[in-house]
């Protein structure tokens, strides 16, 4: 699908906002707003779902999507303050990264919003989908030879996509194991959920250590340390680098999964408000 300019479409409701990508049928563009009504996704056949958002298949028009909603409880509500929501930074990051990388096939289509007194409650983005395919969350659950299909696409494929995102001057920021989806079958990899991904000009060296490290955190778990090492260094190749980044990714992926004593005591502490009757009602399980 290309990229022409959203087109925002008449309020379909008081206080929602809707816009759309300009080239879709009049068919699917109804349906999409149909979706902004209450109950609706949980009509449809749904991929995901946790506390702060869901995730829904809608096929019409000879289309298949992807329709997620996103909500902000708590005081994950102040941060939508005069500030854009979730959805729209989803949807405008997934144009950027798309401009910048033609190989990436998922493609943000729409975006809606509930807006009242500033504040964004909930939040509705629709994308292309990537059929059967898997994220990179929990690899050592798959059966062994779609694990061993997907374990190929990582050290072969990945760590030249990594590369060509940071040499197209984007920083990632929360590159997580989730957030990569692998098409087994084909070796098609696609990238969501980056609303913070954005052109930094050069990453620099931090910034390219954070962005892997974020992805070793996740695959680790279901790859062997060689393979992790593999991963690393045929991406410092890709990328034209030293090989010596080893080290700092490992230590950087530790700190984001809480295996050092300070993140880890800030973790716990988290959790542990998160179970007191004030935590739930202002942060929200």
């Amino acid at each position: 699908m290309s990229l022409k300019p959203f087109l925002r479409l008449p309020a379909p409701a008081a206080g929602i906002a809707l816009a759309v990508a300009e080239e879709l049928p009049d068919e699917v563009r109804r349906a999409i707003a149909g979706l902004l009504a209450p109950g609706a996704l949980e009509a449809l056949p749904t991929l995901a779902a946790g506390p702060r958002s869901r995730v829904a298949r809608l096929e019409v028009g000879g289309l298949r999507l992807v329709a997620k909603r996103y909500s902000e409880p708590g005081l994950f509500l102040l941060r939508t303050f005069l500030r854009s929501s979730r959805a729209e930074r989803e949807a405008g990051a997934l144009r950027t990264l798309a401009d910048a990388l033609p190989w990436n096939p998922i493609r943000p289509v729409a975006w809606g919003e509930e807006r009242a007194w500033g504040f964004a409650p909930r939040s509705w983005l629709v994308t292309t989908e990537l059929t059967d395919a898997v994220n990179l969350r929990r690899i050592e659950s798959l059966e062994p030879a779609v694990q061993a299909a997907v374990r190929a696409v990582v050290l072969d494929v990945l760590p030249g996509r990594v590369a060509e995102l940071h040499a197209a001057g984007l920083f990632a920021r929360n590159l997580h194991a989730k957030n990569v989806l692998v098409q087994p079958a084909t070796g098609v990899v696609g990238l969501i959920d980056l609303p913070h991904a954005g052109r930094v000009g050069a990453p620099s060296r931090g910034q390219r250590v954070h962005d892997l490290a974020c992805l070793v955190k996740g695959v680790r778990r279901g790859l062997a340390p060689d393979d992790v090492r593999a991963l690393v260094s045929r991406y410092a190749r890709a990328a034209g680098l030293p090989d010596d980044l080893h080290a700092d990714v490992e230590v950087r992926a530790d700190q984001l999964d809480n295996r050092t004593p300070l993140s880890g005591w800030i973790h716990g502490a988290r959790k542990r408000l998160r179970r007191t009757w004030v935590g739930a009602k202002v942060v929200g399980r």
